[in-house]
């Protein structure tokens, strides 16, 4: 079966990997050493179940580079948008990741935010004007647990996560204004999102394209390799394991991404 009549399940799509690969491998043989090296860490490390801190880290470690592996294989499908999408859901739970290693507060403030979000949602269901929720789910929110809840949230000043708050308390600005501010893009839906399944020449559409696409690979990759640096290196310090080789790993890294930029002409 074709692209055509089956889309990214038709076995036509390795065609996409295999032009990925031939065209990018170095790209993705660096990723496949970060992976490794990450892993490594992650599974020779033990995490002490009454340490609030190393549990919320390594479950945000394992949620962000869970995201980043999938993202690389979106990549390879030719699935650039949806990729795009899961780097930036993957450098969200970094920065708070980062977050909470820097600063002890924040480990509550970061457990608390759930409270918020639970307000939010039952506010929407209980001030439901057009009757949107089936009834079950407006009975399921209890008057006075609402009303506890809206004062407890009130006078702790809990909040939602603040993404730009916690990238500024990481010093990860850096990030969230190139990375977290571009792929914003894919995750929300905006005319830029429509042009790229459009065919434009000389400024005219002559059509939709909705073929698989691979030319941002290399710059979906550097984004990745941004992520796995501050992971793998936050992951360390927590731990207080030795990250020489992990740092040695990522300077051959940027290295690489140096010669290529000079190479091609363009700045990743």
């Amino acid at each position: 079966m074709s692209f055509e009549e089956e889309g990214y399940f038709s076995p036509d799509i390795k065609n996409t990997t295999d032009e990925a690969i031939r065209n990018y491998g170095d790209f993705i043989d660096l990723y496949f050493q970060a992976n490794r090296n990450l892993l490594l860490i992650r599974y020779s490390t033990e995490v002490d179940s009454e340490d609030a801190k190393q549990l919320i880290v390594t479950a945000l470690s394992i949620k962000a580079n869970d995201s980043i592996q999938a993202a690389v294989n979106l990549l390879l499908l030719g699935l650039e948008s949806d990729a795009k999408a899961l780097i930036r859901v993957a450098l969200e739970a970094i920065i708070i990741l980062k977050t909470v290693c820097v600063d002890d507060q924040y480990i509550e403030k970061f457990l608390s935010t759930e409270k918020a979000v639970i307000l939010k949602f039952m506010n929407a269901i209980a001030g439901d004007q057009n009757k949107e929720y089936p009834d079950v789910v407006k009975k399921s929110v209890d008057p006075e647990q609402l009303s506890k809840l809206y004062d407890e949230v009130k006078s702790n000043n809990i909040q939602e996560v603040n993404v730009l708050e916690y990238a500024q308390k990481s010093k990860l600005t850096y990030l969230y204004d190139y990375i977290y501010r571009i792929h914003s893009n894919d995750i929300h839906t905006n005319p830029k999102t429509v042009m790229k399944y459009l065919k434009v020449q000389d400024n005219d559409i002559n059509g939709i394209d909705p073929c698989p696409r691979i030319d941002e690979l290399p710059r979906s990759m550097v984004a990745i390799f941004c992520l796995l640096r501050e992971m793998t290196e936050c992951i360390c310090d927590l731990f207080s394991i030795d990250k020489t080789s992990s740092i040695a790993l990522f300077d051959k890294i940027h290295n690489f991404i140096t010669m290529y930029t000079d190479r091609h002409g363009r700045n990743y």
